[in-house]
């Protein structure tokens, strides 16, 4: 740095020497010659050319740290009393920065008022503290007099005037602007500041024009902040012809007060020092220009739009925004969303769609279909969304946590629960479908209707969050997903959507729709159907599906075919609006190809459909299923389906519990009906009821071999139009059932029916029950090549239509009944002297019969009593009989 000073120096020197040489010589016995110019101020031997060197110290307005001026003042005269001169110097500041001051001054002496005239322009370079450099242009007028001097300068830069130096705060409060979301920084910046300044001065007294007082005002223009506007002073001593000696102070509001010490020595040549000069105003003529010598640079702090980054992808958050009620440029921008149709290509880096509910209505909801990125989250307004974000501005970092997104769409109370409305009347328009996701989607707060395809659709999908949504109307169904696969969690700041989740649709009170409280689904091609692809953890919480009669197909389908499914159902409802009169096939369908389902149920409802209400599906997979608080009442066909006799569970193994639970009221179906062909399965019901349905309260079908496992415990079954408990077996199936403290009374046939054929096995046990009461038999058995093990502890059978007990087994069958504390007394009730209390016919068979303490009488004395006999066999064609009757009664039998 001190070469390129030096350097500076030398060259500046050089060039005024050319231009000295350039002169042209003056007469020394003109009146203009060198003689005249004696009477200047430093005026002698160089015709008036003087090199001076200038040092202020301090700090100064609009710049830091004092400085040293070389330089050098030519005069080119016009006449004795005007000149034009070019003045240069060469800045060097206390903190090694270099600078140039170079300009034209002219100026005329008016002899009639003993005043001297004067402008100047000036081209200045500048380095500040920072180390930036500017450049800027400068004009001034100044007039000098015996008694008053007035000066006034103007400062312009030109160039670049402002520049960045450093980040000073980075506020955590996120806004949208553009396609992004942005934080407010804060930075520092530096600007050449335009403006100008003047002063007025007098000599201290009128003996001392040597010693003058200023005074004067300067004003800055920057940018922001507040303008620099000030006062100075100066108090100036010539203490020689050439040094001068002064101090200045200066106050404003950004520089505060600043106090310089300035000393200006000029060289004119050799010639005799005047000390305390008694100046005239002519002698005044080569005095150094006053200005403002430093650019003046101010600071101010500037916010500036720092872009918020998604910590997902560590990416800048890009944003597309929809609201049909703005006008504008229709570019998707927060100033200019999208207005007119929905239908727009989506960029692949989108993080957030977010939908305004504009002027869209139930009646004129906004038209057309979406295709989602990739981890994008469309999200409309009445929701409290939140998000995570994170901005670096130099060394500052704010990291947002859990914030809902920062529009009035999202935090303004008033406008809370004012979803948008969407569908896509085009069926050749994305297959009518509205939104198309991808993987790791989020759809929240929209209203989805009416649309020819389906309201939400995907393939191959890997993780997704579907939440506070009504969907309703749409022909190709509401939710449907194949292929869909993803384990692991969801949160709600949609920084991880790797599992699946589907919570609160359709049931949002939704301000301006009319199915408010419904939860009515009516998509016709089915509410939600899901299959997988490697894997689903999917969890429903607080949905409705339900339907008008014949208006949707299912309410929810989930089918693992290409992967495990594991589901939890919690505050499900997916009903019919009247006994019979909802969803065709059924509420609920769970099924598996080769795949293992794992779901949980807790307060589930799938009641009133036209179909089934619950329905379970397999085929050589496993399925778990666990149920607390099922309701699945009045429906047109079974209530809890789990296979069927014509379409069973084949080669599943299967377990199922469910728990105080309901399923009563079937129109044309069961309660509860479990087949399985091949495999193993157990079924435990607790505390249920699955009472006054149309055919049986539970029905039980073995075949091929499988293996079946029924308990049933503290539960009722009654008032059923056929059975209380159906048994149907072929195919060697085994079928163990054990009834523990159930109440399976007033069947409109019997409280126990079982036809064994084909090898098949049931071992039956029930305690503490009641079968009383029934409409044919409380237990009535057919056998065929089967084996039976039956085992009656404390139940009762009595009062029925035609036999308590009824056993015909053939061809080889055997059958094995243990009865303890039970009765079956007053049988034959549909016709007197027609039945009996027990009834046991064989063929080619075995039959052993163990009784104890069980009456099979009449209880009133002949000739009231109903029953024909207490015990009939029918023993033929080699059978053989075992019994064994102890402590019974059978008495009073016609």
């Amino acid at each position: 740095m001190q070469r390129v000073k030096i350097s500076l120096l030398c060259l500046l020197s050089l060039s005024f020497a050319g231009v000295l040489a350039a002169q042209t010589a003056v007469d020394p016995n003109s009146d203009a010659g060198s003689a005249s110019l004696q009477d200047f101020s430093g005026g002698a031997t160089l015709r008036g050319t003087y090199f001076d060197v200038r040092h202020m110290s301090g700090d100064g307005v609009g710049y830091k740290n004092g400085y040293t001026q070389i330089g050098a003042f030519t005069p080119f005269w016009l006449s004795e009393d005007a000149f034009i001169a070019p003045n240069a110097r060469l800045l060097l500041t206390d903190n090694s920065g270099i600078g140039l001051n170079a300009g034209l001054v002219a100026r005329r002496y008016d002899s009639g008022r003993d005043r001297i005239w004067g402008i100047n322009g000036y081209f200045d370079t500048d380095e500040t503290k920072f180390g930036n450099r500017y450049n800027q242009l400068g004009v001034g007028f100044e007039t000098l007099g015996q008694f008053f001097d007035f000066r006034a300068n103007a400062y312009a830069p030109t160039g670049e005037d402002t520049t960045f130096i450093r980040p000073v705060g980075l506020s955590g409060t996120p806004f949208f602007f553009e396609n992004r979301i942005g934080l407010i920084g804060t930075q520092l910046m530096e600007q050449a500041l335009s403006g100008g300044d003047f002063e007025a001065g007098v000599p201290v007294s009128p003996q001392t024009p040597w010693l003058r007082a200023f005074g004067g005002a300067y004003a800055y223009q920057q940018n922001l902040g507040d303008d620099p506007v000030g006062f100075r002073g100066r108090l100036e001593a010539w203490i020689s012809d050439d040094l001068s000696l002064g101090v200045t102070a200066t106050w404003d509001k950004q520089f505060d007060t600043n106090v310089n010490f300035v000393a200006d020595w000029r060289f004119s040549g050799f010639k005799p020092t005047r000390y305390f000069p008694q100046w005239t105003t002519r002698e005044r003529m080569l005095m150094p220009v006053q200005r403002q010598w430093r650019i003046t640079a101010g600071n101010y702090n500037e916010d500036v739009n720092i872009l918020a980054f998604n910590p997902r992808d560590n990416q800048p958050y890009f944003v597309v925004w929809y609201d049909n009620s703005a006008g504008g440029l229709n570019d998707g921008t927060f100033e200019n969303p999208y207005n007119t149709t929905l239908t727009h290509a989506i960029p692949n880096e989108t993080d957030l769609v977010l939908v305004r509910r504009g002027n869209t209505t139930q009646a004129a909801p906004l038209n057309g279909s979406i295709t989602l990125p990739n981890f994008a989250r469309m999200l409309g307004e009445g929701k409290a969304h939140i998000f995570d974000a994170y901005g670096d501005f130099g060394p500052f970092h704010v990291a947002i946590n859990d914030q809902v997104l920062p529009d009035p769409a999202f935090t303004d109370p008033a406008r809370a629960n004012r979803y948008p409305f969407l569908t896509n009347a085009d069926a050749g328009l994305n297959g009518g479908d509205i939104i198309r996701v991808g993987s790791n989607n989020e759809v929240s707060a929209l209203v989805l209707e009416d649309a020819t395809g389906r309201a939400i659709f995907g393939n191959n999908v890997q993780g997704f969050h579907f939440n506070n949504l009504e969907i309703t109307n749409n022909i190709g169904g509401g939710i449907v997903l194949q292929d869909a696969s993803g384990f692991g969690p969801v949160t709600l700041d949609g920084q991880t959507i790797t599992g699946a989740v589907l919570r609160d649709i359709n049931t949002n009170p939704v301000v301006g729709w009319s199915f408010v409280g419904t939860g009515l689904g009516d998509n016709a091609a089915g509410g939600i159907d899901i299959d997988t692809l490697g894997g689903l953890a999917l969890t429903v919480t607080n949905v409705a599906m339900n339907s008008n009669p014949s208006a949707q197909l299912f309410g929810i389908r989930l089918l693992a075919d290409d992967g495990p499914l594991t589901t939890t159902f919690t505050d499900v409802n997916t009903d019919g609006f009247a006994p019979g009169f909802g969803n065709t096939t059924a509420g609920i369908i769970i099924g598996e190809t080769g795949e293992t389902v794992n779901a949980t149920f807790n307060n589930v409802s799938a009641s009133n459909n036209t179909g089934i209400g619950m329905q379970v599906t397999g085929t050589g997979g496993i399925i778990h299923l666990f149920s607390d608080s099922l309701t699945a009442n009045a429906n047109g066909l079974d209530n809890l389906q789990i296979g069927s006799q014509g379409a069973p569970l084949v080669g599943t193994t299967f377990l199922g519990t469910f728990s105080d639970s309901f399923f009563n009221d079937s129109l044309a179906g069961s309660g509860i009906v479990y087949s399985q062909s091949g495999g193993t399965g157990t079924l435990n019901l607790t505390n249920i009821q699955a009472n006054s349905n149309g055919v049986d309260g539970l029905g039980m079908f073995g075949a091929a071999a499988s293996v079946m496992n029924v308990n049933v415990q503290d539960s009722s079954l009654t008032v059923n139009t056929r059975d209380a408990f159906h048994v149907e077996q072929i195919g060697g199936s085994t079928i163990n059932l054990l009834v523990n403290t159930a109440d399976g009374s007033v069947s409109g046939r019997d409280g126990l029916f079982f036809n064994l054929a084909s090898g098949s096995r049931l071992n039956a046990t029930f305690l503490n029950d009641n079968l009383s009461n029934s409409g044919r038999s409380a237990v009535h058995g057919e056998m065929d090549a089967s084996t039976l093990v039956l085992d009656f502890n404390t139940t009762t059978g009595d009062l029925s239509g035609e036999h308590g007990l009824f056993l015909d087994a053939v061809n080889g069958s055997n059958a094995l009944m243990f009865i303890t504390d039970g009765t079956f007394v007053d049988s034959s009730q549909n016709a007197a002297n027609t039945f009996d209390g027990i009834h046991i016919s064989s063929d080619a068979s075995f039959v052993g019969l163990t009784m104890r303490n069980t009456p099979s009488n009449n209880t009133p004395a002949l000739p009231l009593g109903t029953q024909r006999h207490g015990m009939f066999l029918d023993i033929q064609n080699g059978s053989t009989f075992g019994g064994l009757v102890a402590d019974g009664n059978l008495t009073n039998s016609r």
